[in-house]
């Protein structure tokens, strides 16, 4: 990388001077930041805005107990029964996992793990289900 590198900025064609193409940047920037406030704000969260944003230490961390989301990072879906689906699939797939673990550290090498699991059978030469 270059220690320093230049850009020479001009104003696109069709704009009577600088002024105007600033003004109508800004202005376009605004109404996005407001139409992108307004749907986080629908959302239930908060839009910072540059300002708030720009006045953060960026060392800065969340403190710890903030409130976490209530779905699980695993499974998301704005439609409720098929995120309760999903959950189900998953909550299926764990206890067949935990199982077949429970059997593989009994020493027993036969132990048949759910499709979708990849670790145990490249590791550790474990069977798994076809899916």
């Amino acid at each position: 990388m270059p220690e320093a590198a230049s850009l020479r900025l001009e104003r696109p064609p069709g704009f009577a001077s600088d002024e105007e193409f600033r003004s109508q940047v800004r202005e376009a920037v605004r109404k996005r930041e407001d139409r992108a406030a307004s749907r986080i704000g629908r959302d239930g969260g908060s839009f910072m805005g540059p300002r708030r944003v720009m006045a953060q230490r960026p060392t800065a961390r969340p403190p710890p107990g903030e409130r976490r989301r209530a779905l699980s990072p695993r499974v998301a879906c704005r439609d409720r029964w098929r995120r309760v689906e999903a959950l189900r699939r998953l909550e299926l797939f764990v206890d067949e996992y935990r199982a077949a673990w429970a059997k593989l550290r009994k020493g027993t090498r036969n132990a048949l793990f759910p499709p979708g699991t990849c670790w145990v059978r490249v590791m550790l030469g474990a069977r798994c289900a076809a899916g």
